[in-house]
């Protein structure tokens, strides 16, 4: 199961990585030009698309040392980490570019996509990705891993809704 989550996460982490990459090297004449030249803004996607290529790295280890089992333990603490910096930096960027960017609340366009790694949706991804990479799905997590699930859609639901 983590094999194939892994081999999933990669791919959208490659999709992220393109996504962020493209978003800071958008033409002049595009609507948010100024917005992504933003210099906090600017920084955020570039730290977004280091921190990805380091997963994608951290997963291939992981991948190649599967059957080392002290290596992967060490391995997997390192991708959770980095996965929660990933996650800290998407709502760094909606917190600021709603509050301070564009002065009030919800006048953020292009929500829920338009923060760095496709924003709450990725958001979604990953912490869906820590819920299922985290412990097995054995009888006794598989309840508290369901209910999780429900409250990380219900709050990412509620986020987009408020802003």
């Amino acid at each position: 199961m983590k094999m194939i989550l892994s081999f999933l996460m990669i791919f959208i982490l490659s999709v992220f990585i393109l996504t962020n990459f493209s978003l800071i090297n958008v033409p002049e004449y595009f609507p948010d030009y100024a917005y992504f030249q933003n210099q906090y803004i600017y920084s955020l996607y570039l730290l977004s698309i280091i921190i990805d290529s380091l997963l994608i790295l951290l997963l291939i280890i992981y991948l190649l040392s599967y059957k080392k089992n002290k290596v992967r333990n060490i391995n997997t603490k390192i991708i959770l980490t980095f996965c929660l910096l990933s996650i800290s930096l998407i709502w760094t960027e909606l917190i600021y570019s709603t509050f301070w960017y564009y002065g009030g609340i919800g006048n953020h366009q292009n929500l829920p996509i338009g923060a760095n790694n496709l924003g709450l949706y990725g958001s979604t991804v990953e912490c869906i990705f820590l819920l299922f990479f985290v412990g097995s799905l054995d009888r006794n997590t598989i309840g508290l891993k369901a209910l999780l699930l429900l409250l990380i859609f219900l709050c990412h639901f509620l986020l987009n809704k408020l802003l």
